[in-house]
């Protein structure tokens, strides 16, 4: 695999590296995915249905959305009735109890 191709490549759940670094918070990690020539912060959703901003909004991780979006990755929109889900950021933020996060 070429970096790029890998970095946007997904494991059996889609979850890419990407998604494995909004889970976990880390920051460091997230700047150098997003650093490679070619990585894709709207790569997509997993098999959930999630995308890596909505992995980082459930967990609290607000230093981590604020560089995804500083990436220029996309938000939920907020009627999601075509997409066949009713979560959006805000919603799974305020779910986990991440107040900060939802504002």
């Amino acid at each position: 695999y070429a970096l790029p191709t890998w970095v946007n490549n997904g494991d059996t759940k889609g979850l890419t590296a990407l998604h494995l670094a909004a889970i976990s918070g880390s920051l460091q990690t997230l700047r150098l995915l997003v650093a490679i020539p070619g990585a894709d912060v709207n790569v997509g959703r997993d098999t959930s249905g999630w995308t890596p901003v909505m992995h980082a909004a459930k967990n609290g991780h607000l230093v981590v959305i604020r560089a995804l979006l500083a990436a220029r990755a996309s938000l939920t929109p907020v009627d999601l009735s075509h997409l066949g889900t009713s979560e959006n950021e805000v919603d799974i933020a305020l779910g986990s109890g991440h107040i900060e996060v939802a504002r």
